[in-house]
């Protein structure tokens, strides 16, 4: 069984929001870097269900609280940001 993993992360850098697609080994570097904020929004994340083993997602989500940040909803995260206008930094 093949396990395809994709992960995009979204970065403010210089007040700028970017992309960043990191290569998959490098995932944990990027999480627990030090001079990373990271924050999950937690209704843009997916977990498995599976009949024995229960639901992967609830167990993602206490994880994500000891790696992260924050973890939070998109509104929030989307409330929260700001575009920087034409000369302002």
């Amino acid at each position: 069984m093949a396990i395809h993993k994709a992960f995009t992360f979204f970065a403010v850098c210089d007040g700028t929001l970017q992309r960043m697609t990191p290569d998959p080994v490098d995932t944990a570097v990027v999480v627990i870097d030090p001079p990373h904020e990271v924050t999950v929004v937690r209704d843009a994340t997916a977990g498995p269900r599976h009949p024995s083993r229960g639901d992967g997602y609830q167990a993602a989500l206490v994880n994500f609280a000891y790696l992260a940040h924050a973890v939070r909803y998109t509104d929030e995260v989307i409330a929260d940001m700001t575009v920087p206008t034409r000369g302002q930094q």
